[in-house]
């Protein structure tokens, strides 16, 4: 029984590290949108301007990487995603 304190003093990082890959992996509904028109008109309704829609559709790096990004940090979260009409 010696140690068992410390695994529990490590499950709130355990839980916090689990919920931001969670989060992230949510945010890769970009991959579903795969036409550029969808994933502007998308992000639009999500609240982001045209023109930066435009810039971030057209980036090359990879779906986990941009659901890294600070664009669909501002863009998809709950309440736009809501306002969307993507979730019920």
């Amino acid at each position: 029984m010696d140690g068992w304190y410390y695994h529990l003093a490590n499950m709130k990082r355990f839980l916090e590290i689990t919920d931001e890959r969670l989060r992230r992996r949510i945010r890769c509904i970009w991959k579903v949108w795969k036409k550029p028109k969808i994933r502007v008109e998308n992000l639009v309704k999500c609240g982001i301007e045209e023109h930066q829609a435009y810039m971030w559709d057209n980036t090359l790096i990879g779906y986990w990487r941009i659901a890294g990004s600070p664009i669909q940090h501002c863009a998809i979260i709950n309440p736009n995603l809501k306002k969307a009409g993507f979730l019920a």
